[in-house]
């Protein structure tokens, strides 16, 4: 029988550090973190590692020695994480024991197992020579064989301490990464706030540039109509009807709000800040088709180049 369950320092059962969940708005989807716990001779060793991913995917290694740890894994990291690509891997080890009884029995066993390996080699006429690591590698045979697996009600304690102490790593982490993003994207939104107001500011000079430019083409076609023609003014009216924008810098508007009321709620917002920013992409996109002044086409330019930025930030979010 395995002797009770003790703390490895960084997590023991029975002194389970507490899940640590910063008080940080928005978390990031990269991230690693370690734990250990042992149980006499056996240590059990748990790592995490996240990465961007468009839903939650846990991927576990080192489990096979019980059938029902990754299920038990998968359903803990569930239970902390929204979104993610984790890899978590499991790693066993059993302590040497350094007593004179055991060493020579060990001494013993890896003599005996030496001599049956240097007769088969001469049967199948391979050369054998002994050397460290080859010792080395006979010891940890031997040593493998004569360890009992316990049974996994036994272990589970173990992989849960290890697992929590991992995660509460991982979580710090991704809070901490979370809020230089966070930073950053209040920066960039109040860019885009600004293009946004220059914008609506020039909006209402184009259909007065579009009529100075359609006098100024009619002068240079010697065709003397009056700005009063009717036919002027159909086409001023035609082309302000075209370049009208004041429904999508309303939306445009309404969208940076969301962004920014996003960036202070604690629940995952990675999945709506991408919709939102897609909303952005088509508004500004409408934007840059209907108007014609330069001053206008400068800052929609500016307004995509910095949302770019904000869609490869936002991949990083929780």
């Amino acid at each position: 029988m395995l002797p009770p369950l003790r703390s490895m320092g960084r997590a023991g059962f029975g002194e389970v550090a507490p899940l640590v969940v910063l008080q940080i708005p928005m978390n990031s989807m990269t991230g690693f973190g370690s734990g250990s716990a042992q149980l006499g001779p056996l240590t059990l060793t748990v790592e995490i590692t996240s990465l961007n991913n468009r839903g939650l995917e846990i991927i576990c290694s080192g489990t096979k020695s019980w059938i029902e740890m990754e299920t038990a894994l998968q359903q803990q990291v569930r239970k902390r994480l929204k979104r993610g690509k984790l890899r978590i891997s499991v790693d066993i080890h059993y302590d040497e024991v350094s007593d004179a009884s055991d060493e020579d029995s060990d001494a013993a066993a890896v003599g005996a197992l030496c001599r049956r390996l240097e007769k088969l080699s001469q049967r199948l006429d391979i050369p054998f020579a002994l050397n460290t690591t080859l010792l080395f590698e006979i010891l940890r045979f031997i040593q493998a064989k004569t360890h009992t697996r316990p049974l996994w009600e036994t272990v589970r304690p173990l992989a849960e301490t290890a697992l929590e102490a991992a995660l509460v790593q991982l979580q710090k982490m991704r809070a901490l990464e979370g809020a230089t993003l966070c930073e950053d994207l209040r920066a960039r939104l109040e860019k885009l706030n600004e293009y946004l107001a220059a914008i609506r500011d020039e909006a209402p000079k184009s259909v007065s540039h579009y009529r100075k430019g359609l006098l100024r083409r009619l002068a240079q076609a010697e065709l003397a109509l009056d700005l009063d023609d009717e036919r002027v003014l159909k086409e001023i009216a035609l082309f302000a009807d075209r370049c009208d924008i004041s429904e999508e810098m309303t939306r445009l508007d309404s969208h940076l709000k969301q962004i920014k009321e996003c960036l202070t709620q604690r629940e995952p917002v990675g999945r709506k800040m991408e919709f939102l920013l897609q909303e952005l992409q088509r508004e500004i996109h409408t934007i840059g088709s209907k108007a014609s002044a330069l001053p206008i086409t400068r800052k929609v330019a500016a307004f995509k180049n910095e949302l770019e930025c904000i869609r490869e930030q936002i991949q990083n979010l929780e």
